[in-house]
């Protein structure tokens, strides 16, 4: 079913395709949405992610050495090294503070995108709006989801520094024991590691269910785990070749901007460190609003499939009368 929103009397700008989509159709519309609200929604992710950009330019400039010889000399030399610290203690700190935003970002970026989804118009100010109202719930949320993801990754995490760890030192118990850990390592990733990926699968949805249907941090996780239920296989291909679309998108131009300047500044320290960190947030900043409207699209397409969204939406349209709520509650 393919409609338009009439809007004052006219149609609105974006068509309205309320029907079940494959890969193709949803990554199609997702970059058809992308183009046609550029300015919004890279808006949404410039404006968490520069005054970051901002902070790690700052802490490269006033802690690190100006250039790697500086940090070839001698053991004495404390104030490069002491420098070092200082700028990677800061960049665990924006690290940090860089994961909360995001989560306020997705929420934003999954309000923007269901309003032009749906044909209506919305702001950067309003997408934030909708997000920042529920900010308690998403941080909560994300929070839980974060948790338990460590309890999956942490054994393995572990079990590898145990390994590497026991490698360098040499000696022979030291060895032995590294041996367990990777053998250890081996089994963990086999038994936890898909179990993860079923709960982060089973959670995509959160941050859409929350936003757009002004649920709390356990309906909304509820919610998504209620979607994904019974698409389980469909939703794990399409965030797995989404994630390898990303990456190409992501890490071939981020390699070749810090090659060229590696080439052009081969010594400077500074400059190469900021140089790769400014890469890496303008690319997330173009790249970011794809992956997120992909993720709020097969959110809607799971709707459509499981609760029949795109009647629920024709009849709100053909009765005025009919309360939104009804369209974005929690069905």
């Amino acid at each position: 079913m393919e409609t338009v929103q009439r809007m004052n009397g006219g149609i609105a700008s974006t068509p309205i395709v309320l029907r079940p989509m494959g890969l193709g159709e949803i990554l199609d519309l997702a970059f058809r949405l992308y183009r046609k609200n550029f300015i919004t929604l890279i808006g949404i992710a410039a404006i968490v992610n520069l005054p970051l950009l901002f902070l790690q330019a700052i802490a490269a400039f006033l802690a690190l050495p100006a250039d790697f010889s500086a940090l070839s000399r001698t053991p004495g030399n404390f104030n490069s090294y002491s420098g070092l610290l200082i700028f990677y203690g800061a960049y665990v700190i924006i690290s940090l503070i860089t994961v909360i935003a995001n989560v306020f970002e997705a929420g934003a970026m999954a309000a923007a995108v269901s309003a032009r989804y749906l044909g209506r118009d919305i702001t950067i100010k309003q997408a934030y709006g909708q997000s920042l109202r529920k900010w308690f719930r998403l941080l909560v949320a994300s929070i839980l989801v974060g948790l338990i993801s460590l309890i999956f990754v942490a054994p393995i995490i572990l079990f590898v520094a145990v390994s590497v760890f026991g490698s360098f030192i040499g000696d022979q118990a030291a060895s032995a024991f590294a041996a367990i850990a990777s053998l250890c390592m081996c089994l963990g990733m086999i038994v936890l590691l898909p179990v993860w990926i079923y709960l982060m699968i089973r959670f995509s949805f959160y941050s859409q269910a929350i936003v757009l249907e002004n649920l709390g941090t356990r309906t909304g996780l509820a919610r998504s785990w209620r979607l994904v239920k019974n698409s389980f296989l469909r939703v794990l291909g399409i965030v797995v070749l989404l994630a390898i679309l990303v990456y190409i998108l992501t890490v071939v131009p981020a390699l070749l901007i810090q090659f060229a300047v590696t080439a052009l500044a081969p010594t400077s320290f500074a400059l190469t460190t900021i140089a790769s960190s400014a890469s890496n947030i303008i690319i997330s900043i173009l790249i970011s609003p794809i992956q997120l409207a992909v993720m709020t699209l097969l959110y809607y397409d799971l709707r459509i499939r499981k609760e029949g969204f795109d009647l629920q939406f024709q009849m709100q349209q053909s009765d005025s009368t009919l309360p939104l709520v009804a369209l974005t509650g929690n069905l």
